[in-house]
């Protein structure tokens, strides 16, 4: 019930902003789902404490997801773009691999909500088999994974250490251009910090405050989502951190 809410709030709060507060055209919703859709099975002493089975959380979640998905194409159509969390890593896996990485219980989301939502012809799934999804938005590049792989920095406010730069040098030995915005999760609260090209964008998350935030002596962020709108020119323009729990 409590996701239920906070997923109807987010809707609510898109429609509202695309619809009685965007002026300009929007033609299309790019998604970046970036893993942990799930609690999981990371260890005995978290499993102990949920209330619904691995299963419920899969058959609930395909439902609830590919409805809201399902509603809101009618803004405009959506474009998704997927990465895997560690949430939903098997119990037997003490850390994520990157090879075979896919192979994780957000990948069975994932392909479920693209079979719910096949007849729907409004909704593109870009699922991929690789730890981090590359797409462009608007001329703008984008590397999105969930950010378990994030190592240095500063680990309480969140602040990346040298992935990001490691990872433009490998852009730029690859003889690519090197992504605009990074966008991440895993973190439980939302981020946004500049760097030369663009943003490292970290997105909030549904539960806010919880147990792993304790833990880690993280700044107590309520449940959000980031939402912002993309200029071909600019890149990231207006941007909102959507409260889920008002």
């Amino acid at each position: 019930d409590l996701f239920m809410r906070r997923l109807a709030r987010l809707e609510k709060s898109i429609f509202s902003i695309l619809e009685d507060h965007t002026t300009t055209p929007v033609p299309e919703i790019v998604v970046a789902m970036i893993g942990d859709m799930m609690h999981g099975n990371l260890s005995h002493a978290v499993e102990a404490g949920q209330v619904n089975t691995l299963f419920d959380q899969f058959y609930s979640a395909g439902h609830s997801i590919s409805q809201f998905l399902r509603n809101i194409s009618a803004i405009a159509p959506i474009r998704i773009h997927t990465a895997v969390g560690n949430h939903t890593r098997w119990g037997t896996q003490k850390k994520m691999p990157t090879d075979n990485r896919y192979s994780n219980l957000d990948q069975f989301l994932y392909a479920y909500l693209a079979a719910l939502l096949r007849e729907n012809k409004r909704v593109t799934f870009n699922l991929s088999k690789q730890p981090f999804a590359l797409f462009e938005v608007q001329g703008h590049d984008f590397y999105a994974g969930h950010g378990d792989h994030l190592r240095g920095g500063d680990k309480a406010l969140g602040v990346p250490g040298h992935a990001i730069s490691t990872t433009m040098q490998m852009f730029y030995r690859a003889g690519k251009a090197p992504p605009n915005y990074y966008l991440f999760g895993h973190l439980h609260r939302p981020i946004t910090l500049p760097h030369a090209a663009g943003k490292v964008i970290i997105n909030g998350g549904f539960p806010g405050m919880d147990g792993f935030g304790l833990m880690e002596s993280f700044n107590a962020a309520g449940p959000c989502q980031k939402f912002f709108l993309m200029h071909p020119k600019f890149g990231r323009a207006a941007s909102y951190d959507l409260a889920l729990d008002l």
